[in-house]
């Protein structure tokens, strides 16, 4: 796959082996090929928004719906080369550098 430097949004802490934990429920089942992050899009008066990959899975949803309301995790703008994509289809990237700390967000759909 073409690496690309792009922006994108990443909860909580960047593992140290840059690789995301897969998980089933309360069950770590495996590793992701680098870090889950989503698509940042930021508009022309500087809001940053988080883009969702399309098609959008139920799971996709799941996941999104933990770190919006159940997780207190960190929010970051992040920057890295794309690797692949996660088992939701969200983007991993490897060589990750921490941008700035997002406060507030909001989401678009990201074709």
């Amino acid at each position: 796959m073409k690496e690309n430097r792009s922006l994108y949004i990443r909860f909580g802490d960047i593992p140290e082996n840059e690789k995301s934990c897969v998980w089933n429920n309360d069950d770590k089942i495996g590793e992701e090929e680098g870090v889950s992050v989503y698509p940042a899009i930021i508009d022309a008066d500087g809001t940053i928004s988080i883009g969702l990959s399309l098609p959008i899975t139920e799971t996709t949803l799941y996941t999104f719906q933990g770190f919006l309301q159940y997780q207190d995790r960190e929010c970051w703008l992040v920057a890295g080369d794309l690797v692949g994509r996660g088992t939701d289809n969200e983007p991993l990237i490897k060589n990750v550098r921490k941008i700035q700390k997002i406060h507030k967000f909001r989401t678009k759909e990201n074709s």
